[in-house]
């Protein structure tokens, strides 16, 4: 029996330092997978397994590719919206994670925003910058802007 012909994977890496977020990709641009992960070898390796022989791997994936997958995945995007509310506002998970779906319970808009506007000019983090954006537009009609 012949197998099929696989088509090479490309696997973009948005790397951190206790998580990561992976994504998996045909050449063609169609999207597989993504997955967050502890930065644990084997949960790394289990994803690689996935991507076939020889991905084509691209660390800290390119800005479109990460909101690509943001827009796509709900539970990766709350995950990450989650993690970016608990960072920049100094909350706990369970807060921050009701926070990110309720933004108008954030007793302080106007300087929940400002803290947001600092995070969506950031250079270090493609999907920060995404949260970071999505919040300030749930937050704009609390502030009147």
């Amino acid at each position: 029996m012949v197998e099929p012909p696989t088509l090479r994977q490309i696997v973009g890496m948005d790397l951190h330092r206790r998580r990561s977020v992976l994504v998996r990709m045909t050449e063609a641009g169609e999207h597989l997978e993504t997955v967050r992960i502890s930065n644990d070898p084997e949960y790394l390796r289990a994803v690689m397994a996935r991507a076939g022989e020889a991905p084509e791997v691209v660390l800290e994936a390119m800005a479109s590719q990460v909101a690509a997958a943001l827009g796509q995945d709900a539970e990766v995007r709350g995950r990450y919206m989650t993690a970016v509310v608990a960072r920049v506002c100094g909350l706990d998970w369970s807060i921050a994670a009701q926070l990110s779906r309720n933004p108008a319970g954030f007793p302080q808009p106007a300087l929940v925003a400002q803290r947001f506007a600092q995070e969506a000019l950031s250079d270090r983090d493609a999907g920060a910058r995404w949260c970071a954006a999505a919040m300030l537009q749930a937050l704009s009609p609390l502030i009147g802007r």
